[in-house]
């Protein structure tokens, strides 16, 4: 394994410690190990692809700042940190667009990594997530991914393929009564 890689999941691990992941509790890491795993499946993904795919919560989900990531990682490494970081405001909405912009315009590594992100979290929140949040996020997320042209376009499909999934099973377990009042 490449040692980027290899500091990047140190780094990762020690700056997300004693996160847990939201409605499982498990431990935040193996988020990032699932994000890495997937990316480092993908035809042509490089180490800086895959180091990005363990960081690319850290500056969204701990105290570290980009400067420290990009003079610990490199400036590859940075740029898709940054690029997969979703920034904040009060409107919500408006926040989600900007990012949308942003992931729309970055490189297809981000893009790809975007898409890993989503195909893991899409299984914690299928899995545990109450109904509605979990509706909430797939609608959502195919939102971003349909911006997301540059992307792996096998992972991109298989991401759309399992938000699409989420709203199938829904709409199946929907009464028929309350399907055809609509």
């Amino acid at each position: 394994m490449k040692k980027v890689v290899q500091e990047a999941r140190k780094f990762a691990k020690a700056h997300h410690k004693e996160q847990r992941r939201p409605y499982t509790g498990r431990p935040y890491v193996e988020h990032l190990k699932g994000v890495a795993g997937i990316v480092s499946k993908v035809p042509g993904a490089t180490p800086q692809m895959i180091a990005a795919a363990w960081l690319h919560d850290v500056v969204e989900d701990t105290p570290v700042d980009f400067d420290e990531v990009y003079s610990r990682f490199g400036y590859e490494v940075g740029e898709l940190v940054d690029a997969l970081t979703n920034y904040t405001n009060k409107d919500r909405q408006n926040a989600f667009e900007l990012n949308c912009i942003r992931l729309e315009m970055s490189p297809a590594a981000a893009q790809t990594i975007k898409c890993a992100d989503i195909l893991h979290n899409v299984s914690d929140i299928i899995a545990v997530a109450p109904r509605g949040k979990a509706l909430s996020y797939v609608g959502e997320k195919l939102s971003v991914l349909s911006r997301l042209n540059s992307a792996d376009p096998d992972l991109r499909a298989r991401a759309i393929e399992a938000c699409l999934a989420v709203q199938l099973e829904d709409a199946l377990e929907e009464p028929a009564a309350m399907r055809m009042a609509a």
